[in-house]
Order: structure tokens, then sequence, then C-alpha cells
């Protein structure tokens, strides 16, 4: 299974001053609901170099898989399983529940990721050749917000979004359906959920969104 290899080397190059470093990203997601550090990880060493093809063929599942294993990586053995558990979709499997710790209670909300991924090759201004597509990528880093959300896309049959804000507006759409689903199975439960969407490889937009519970609403 890749994700347990991933895993496996991750922890392998791991130092007492990685493992510090990765424990408070995740502490900080799970407990705190905050991405960033965890976002700022993935193009770290913890994680094998994505270069060459990658930058062409990035997909949700590449940038999703990243993303876990940072999670899975700084929890304990006995957490990882029941942290982390893929929310199966009749369209996919583009979402992870991460159920939080165990002394948090029923009273700690849910966490619902919609992941989502552009590769430079799907821009209007994207570059060609794989060196210029990681340079291309790797500009992005200093963009802001507002710059990465006017990025047009080219449009198709399959992706028919003419911005990447307008991709992001979508996703969040598709995470409130989702997390009204989730809510069927947990009542009790409050949602945060998060919209995770990667340009190229290097640059990650997020958006929050907060969900009652579902006994609440009645």
């Amino acid at each position: 299974m890749f994700v347990t290899r991933l895993l496996a080397n991750l922890q392998a190059r791991l130092d007492s001053k990685g493992e510090d470093q990765l424990y408070t990203a995740v502490q900080e997601f799970l407990l705190q609901f905050n991405p960033a550090p965890l976002i700022n990880l993935l193009n770290s060493p913890l994680l094998p170099a994505e270069n060459y093809s990658d930058v062409h063929h990035s997909l949700e599942s590449t940038f999703k898989t990243r993303f876990q294993v940072l999670v899975l990586a700084g929890l304990p053995v006995t957490e990882r399983n029941r942290l982390i558990n893929e929310f199966c979709l009749p369209q996919g499997q583009a979402d992870t529940v991460v159920f939080p710790q165990n002394n948090a209670g029923a009273e700690h909300p849910l966490i619902l990721i919609e992941f989502k991924n552009t590769p430079i090759r799907d821009l209007v201004t994207g570059a060609t050749g794989w060196e210029n597509q990681i340079k291309q990528s790797e500009k992005f880093i200093i963009y802001d917000d507002y710059q990465m959300k006017q990025l047009r896309l080219k449009q198709s049959t399959c992706q028919p979004f003419k911005t990447i804000s307008a991709r992001l507006d979508d996703a969040v759409q598709k995470l409130q359906v989702n997390a009204q689903k989730l809510q069927g199975d947990f009542p009790d439960r409050a949602i945060i959920g998060f919209v995770m969407y990667r340009v190229g490889l290097h640059r990650v937009l997020h958006e929050r969104v907060d969900f009652q519970t579902a006994k609440s609403k009645c």
C-alpha cells in the first residue's frame, strides 16, 4: 500500500527536531483546526520531492496522500487507524474524515476535508515542459490568495470553471453536501470542513466551513 510505504519512509527520516515539528503541526490541525503548519510541511524534506512528471500529472489523490501521511506520522501508532478513515462517496473518495482525540469526547467536531488539485498544464497561462512548470509552480509561493484565485483555467467538458476561484466555490458547495451526508451518521457531532486546493506542487489554498450539529438544527 502506497500510504504505508510513504509513512515508513517518512518515519525513517525523522529526527527529534522533525518529530517535534510534525507533532506540533498535527496537534494544531486536530485541536486548533489550523491547517497552515501542515500545509507548510507538504514540500519539506519529510516527504519525497515532487518533480519531473509529478508537476505534469499531479492529482487530488497524490495531494491527499501526502497530507494524510503527515497527519499519520505525527500521531502515536495506536491513534492512526482510528483518526483517519476514508469517507467513501458514490462519486469518489476525495474526502477524508478525521476523528480527533479520544479524550475530546462527542463535543469535539469531526473534520471533513475536500481535496482539489489543478496542475500547471490546466492553467491558461500554464508553462510547457516540466522544468518550466516547476519554476511557475514555485513562483506561486509568493502569490497571495486573491492572486491565486484569479488564475484562469482551461475550460473543457470535464472542467467547466473559468478561474481557480470558481472551482474553489464549487468545491465548497460539494463540501456542504458531503457534510450533510456525514451528519446523518453523526447527528450529535459538529463538523469543521476544509477545502484544500493545491495549484501546481507548491501552493495550497484552504477554505474553512463550520457546520452545526444536525440535532441543533431541529
